[in-house]
């Protein structure tokens, strides 16, 4: 069983707490629910697979306690943040630490191109602040957010992994 890193742990522990409470703040989940879910997460964090550590996967495609339309709703309406579906879109490597894939499903984020002087960064997770925070401090270059869905983050990172040679040995 793969281990994941003090840090990454950390990371992902933190992510998914803030986007859990910003979901039950708004409505779109109760606290039993929350409960439930996290039960789920500390299960996939001891199992050690990072493409399957998300509170909002559990939520939307375990327990269906959510629908992702309606969390997609929040994103455009509350957070105010365009959406974007890189399926027909060929993602542009990073060369830098953004590309890690570890930190890519750690974060539910991908990097998919730079333009000028800002990287195209696409989430799942952009209600969580401390997804957007930590990104900010690895950029080297501010960063234009979008949503997406959990989809399609999933496989725009098996593109870039695919694109970069960084393989995840534990898959």
């Amino acid at each position: 069983m793969p281990e994941i890193s003090k840090d990454h742990r950390a990371l992902i522990l933190r992510s998914n707490r803030f986007l859990a409470n910003t979901l039950n703040e708004n409505g779109l989940v109760n606290e039993d629910d929350i409960d439930e879910a996290n039960e789920k997460l500390l299960d996939a964090i001891d199992a050690g697979n990072l493409r399957q550590i998300s509170v909002l996967n559990i939520l939307i495609y375990d327990l269906k306690k959510l629908e992702e339309k309606d969390y997609i709703d929040f994103i455009v309406k509350e957070m105010k943040i365009g959406l974007i579906n890189l399926r027909n879109y060929k993602p542009r490597p990073i060369a830098s630490e953004m590309n890690d894939p570890d930190i890519c499903w750690s974060t539910w984020t991908v990097p998919f191109d730079l333009v000028g002087d800002y990287y195209l960064v696409a989430t799942a997770y952009y209600p969580s602040q401390p997804v957007i925070e930590y990104w900010d401090s690895i950029a080297d270059r501010p960063i234009v957010w979008y949503g997406a869905s959990i989809q399609c983050v999933t496989e725009t990172i098996d593109r870039v992994i695919e694109a970069t040679g960084m393989g995840e040995e534990e898959n």
